[in-house]
């Protein structure tokens, strides 16, 4: 009967896992052909002088900032999908929920990134605050990943940390 419950529990954090990655990949490959086909000579402003809807092919990296070639982003993220997948497979029952939340989160952000790189070799970027560096929902998907998954190794190296203590 445990045995059961905690392969239905690993079947559930699998699906979650690619119910985020497919949901955020949709939803940041829609919204940026949204902005292609309704920005391209236009920007929307939502709170004026602070943040406006506006179309950027963004070239570079992280930020605008050119550190890859499309073929190394193209290798990085085949490796860092590889990765993701075998800590997604090897811990399914060890790690909770908000942990493949964020992997599905972290994974699609870098695959709309890339689908966009490989396609029309940038980046569409469109939502421009007046303070920070415009980004999209793949952006925002990898930050909101990476939160999570940095949340649960925290708790787990917590809860670690204690069971370990409590054994001196």
């Amino acid at each position: 009967m445990i045995k059961l419950k905690r392969e239905s529990c690993q079947a559930k954090y699998f699906i979650l896992f690619l119910i985020s990655f497919f949901v955020f990949l949709l939803l940041d490959q829609v919204t940026k052909w949204w902005a292609m086909t309704h920005l391209a000579n236009q920007t929307i402003q939502i709170i004026p002088g602070f943040f406006d809807l506006t179309l950027r092919k963004n070239v570079g990296s992280a930020f605008g900032i050119r550190l890859l070639n499309p073929f190394t982003h193209f290798m990085m993220t085949i490796v860092i999908t590889v990765v993701f997948l075998y800590f997604v497979l090897r811990f399914l029952g060890n790690w909770k929920w908000w942990f493949f939340l964020g992997a599905g989160l972290f994974m699609s952000g870098a695959w709309g990134n890339l689908i966009d790189r490989l396609r029309l070799g940038f980046v569409i970027d469109f939502f421009e605050p007046s303070i920070w560096a415009t980004f999209n929902v793949a952006d925002i998907a990898i930050i909101a990943g990476l939160v999570l998954i940095f949340i649960q190794i925290w708790v787990q190296g917590s809860a670690f940390e204690e069971t370990k203590n409590q054994g001196v």
